[in-house]
């Protein structure tokens, strides 16, 4: 069992001479503990490059040295002797940004449940960092200039503020990034993912937790198999899918595709297309610039219209079980049509002049519609609900005050778990 930790280039030329000292073997608490330590001349800038076959990474800024701590699990002092005799640690330096560590263990397969190895490297901040471990955390408390790739088999990964691309996955761990000057991919099959401001495009992804993230510079997409998503916004598209769970989406500059199946759906604002989906919860969206398509088979639905909206493409807000409401600005040329299935005492109000049919019959359990063309009519926005109540309302300053504060009140109740959700997305990994 071993590791390897390599940073630049294969060697080709003769290799310096670092320090590499092994400490006094000491006894703390069920382990025997044995700490080498080594120092190598580096510049500011290079390639730092982590193979550990077992063990947990972590990286701050500094100057390049690094401490290996190896801990035996063991009753016999001699058996843990022979345990750290079989890890060789060797050092090597080819120039000031090219240096190999490697670790090699000539113990059997099982020395790997008695002996861990805890690797604490120093870089230059100017380092791009390519961290990999067979089982183990990785953490990059420091913030770094360059890229970071960190890899782990087992373990949770934290990483904090990085401003070139960051790529993350962990087999079974959570993920903390504190943000990103460039793009971000961060994948965990069993664990959450909680990242702060991505200046580019962002992937974020788990089989089986929560995301939350800041701003997110470019597209974003944002999968959960069995989770919430909280995303403060985004300056491009946003697809953010959810097996069974809660989605919050802040201000979004482009299209935006939220689906859940079984959960609430929350949107703060959109400039393109939305397509929005749950099997069983509320729907609120509001200020929304572009077409919007939003559908839940059990809850009500709430959407409004940018004030400033001046042109409507074809929508569609569908409920199997709620109401709807609608805010709409008066200046608007569109085409209403609205259904409720069975009203059974739900009715169809509209602040705008609307034909309607089967208002007679409304406690009949029969089909309640109104039709109605708004400023000469344009494209329509069709309103349906099964069982509930639908309205239609004029958006005005004072309405949208109103609206402004109930959206606040939605928003506010998860805005501060976002990690960096209050700073500039271009100042991510300064």
């Amino acid at each position: 069992m071993g590791g390897m930790l390599a940073l630049g280039p294969a060697a080709r030329a003769a290799w310096a001479a670092p320090v590499n000292q092994r400490g006094a073997i000491e006894r703390q608490g069920r382990a025997w503990v044995e700490t080498r330590r080594c120092t190598v001349p580096a510049g500011a800038t290079g390639q730092l490059t982590v193979r550990a076959q077992f063990g947990s990474i972590e990286v701050t800024a500094g100057t390049l040295d690094c401490e290996v701590v190896l801990r035996a699990y063991t009753l016999s002092k001699a058996e843990a002797q022979r345990l750290f005799r079989g890890f060789r640690l060797t050092v090597k330096t080819l120039n000031p940004a090219a240096v190999l560590i490697r670790s090699q263990s000539s113990a059997s397969a099982r020395a790997g449940e008695r002996l861990s190895a805890d690797f604490q490297i120093e870089v230059p901040a100017g380092f791009n960092l390519d961290l990999e471990t067979g089982g183990g955390d990785i953490s990059v408390p420091s913030s770094f200039r360059g890229s970071v790739r960190a890899i782990t088999a087992g373990g949770n990964v934290r990483i904090g503020k990085v401003r070139g691309p960051v790529k993350i996955e962990t087999s079974g761990g959570n993920i903390t990034l504190g943000g990103s000057g460039s793009e971000v991919d961060a994948r965990t099959a069993g664990g959450s993912i909680h990242a702060g401001n991505i200046a580019g495009d962002a992937t974020l992804e788990s089989s089986g937790g929560d995301i939350t993230a800041g701003t997110i510079g470019g597209r974003a997409r944002i999968e959960t198999a069995g989770g919430d998503i909280t995303l403060a916004g985004a300056d491009k598209s946003v697809v953010a899918e959810t097996s069974g769970g809660q989605i919050r989406l802040g201000q979004t500059e482009g299209d935006v595709r939220a689906e859940t199946a079984g959960g609430s759906i929350i949107l703060k604002g959109a400039r393109g297309f939305v397509r929005v989906q749950t099997a069983g919860g509320s729907i609120n969206l509001f200020n929304l610039s572009g077409a919007v398509h939003a559908e839940t088979a059990a809850g009500s639905i709430l959407a409004q219209l940018a004030l400033r909206a001046r042109n409507f493409q074809a929508s569609q807000l569908e409920t199997s079980s709620g109401g709807v409401t609608v805010y709409i600005p008066s200046h608007l040329p569109l085409t209403i049509r609205a259904q409720v299935e069975n009203a059974a005492g739900h009715r169809i109000v509209s602040d705008f002049p609307l034909t309607v049919e089967g208002a007679s019959q409304v406690f009949a359990g029969r089909p309640l519609r109104a039709e109605g063309r708004l400023n000469g009519g344009g494209e329509t926005l069709s309103i349906q609900t099964t069982g509930g109540g639908i309205e239609i309302r004029k958006l005005d300053a004072q309405t949208l005050e109103q609206l402004k504060k109930r959206e606040d009140r939605f928003w506010k109740r998860w805005a501060l778990n976002l990690p960096g959700a209050t700073e500039e997305a271009g100042n991510a990994g300064e």
